[in-house]
């Protein structure tokens, strides 16, 4: 029987992207850098407008040092918003980490357990009310925070809608086995691909995934769909392809937006992509090896 596939400019489309902020039920931040979580005073902001004085507090559920920065934000302009330690999320909640931090620091002085013991009190009863309301406004069945393997206090996330596909993002991390647990079986897996392959001794030291690794946490966590992101500024759009070969991988680039019912056909743009964005990665090229040139001088 003939298949009717979508025409290949609706994959691609880019609409406008257009802030609904009285849609917004809660916001998720894997760690404190500021590619992750310097926008989130704006987007609070701009839903306070749009609703006005009767603007509900958005659940926020993050890492612990991002309370600290919006507590002073807030010293500059009041947000409305009710902050989650991401522990909370997590799978056992505060009480399991900092258990396994205690096991961890069987050595350490004495500041380090009593740190630890402090993070095993009772959580707010309302922050799992406030969480399981906003979750259940989005039709997920859960919303679990992963604990991975880059700066201090960083997550990924783990959501199971109702419907029955789920997706993981992994923040950024370098590999490791919660990530790879958490991913078992999702319908989509949207991991960072910082570094080309080959260069694990950067990726190693700045705690980020190369582009295979990426790809393998995918294929052997059985996931139907990966995407990558997270790309090194070195690329202008995307990073190089041509060594991607993983039949379930499709790449992300600025402004992409893709609907579950278009992942089938989401491997089968990479050559799209890789022609859509020859002439920017050329581009891109050129002016490096200008630059090396030119450093290259006395």
């Amino acid at each position: 029987p003939q298949v009717c596939q979508p025409p290949l400019h609706a994959l691609l489309a880019v609409p406008p992207v257009e802030l609904r902020e009285a849609d917004l039920r809660l916001v998720w931040i894997s760690h404190i850098h500021a590619d992750h979580h310097a926008g989130l005073p704006s987007v609070l902001a701009a839903r306070q407008q749009v609703l006005g004085e009767g603007c509900p507090p958005m659940v926020v559920v993050g890492p612990r040092p991002l309370q600290y920065f919006m507590r002073r934000w807030a010293q500059m302009q009041p947000l409305q918003y009710r902050f989650v330690d991401a522990r909370e999320t997590a799978e056992g909640g505060m009480q399991a980490r900092a258990g396994r931090f205690i096991g961890n620091a069987a050595h350490a002085g004495r500041g380090v357990v009593d740190m630890a013991l402090s993070a095993m009190r009772p959580p707010d009863p309302a922050n799992k009310e406030a969480v399981d309301a906003a979750a259940a406004a989005l039709g997920l069945e859960e919303l679990q925070s992963v604990e991975v393997v880059h700066c201090a206090h960083s997550f990924a996330l783990k959501v199971r809608h109702a419907a029955g596909w789920s997706l993981v993002y992994s923040g950024d991390t370098r590999p490791c086995k919660r990530l790879s647990d958490a991913a078992r079986d999702a319908t989509v897996l949207i991991h960072e691909a910082t570094f080309d392959d080959g260069m694990l001794e950067e990726a190693t030291a700045k705690k980020h995934s190369m582009t295979k690794e990426a790809v393998q946490i995918g294929e052997d966590a059985g996931v139907y769909r990966t995407i990558l992101t997270h790309f090194s500024q070195r690329y202008p759009k995307i990073p190089v392809i041509e060594e991607i070969s993983a039949p379930r991988v499709g790449i992300a680039f600025d402004l992409m937006s893709v609907n579950f019912a278009d992942l089938p056909e989401l491997p089968h743009l990479l050559p799209a992509l890789q022609v859509m964005f020859a002439d920017e990665n050329l581009a891109a090229e050129a002016e490096t090896d200008e630059t090396t040139l030119f450093s290259a001088e006395p």
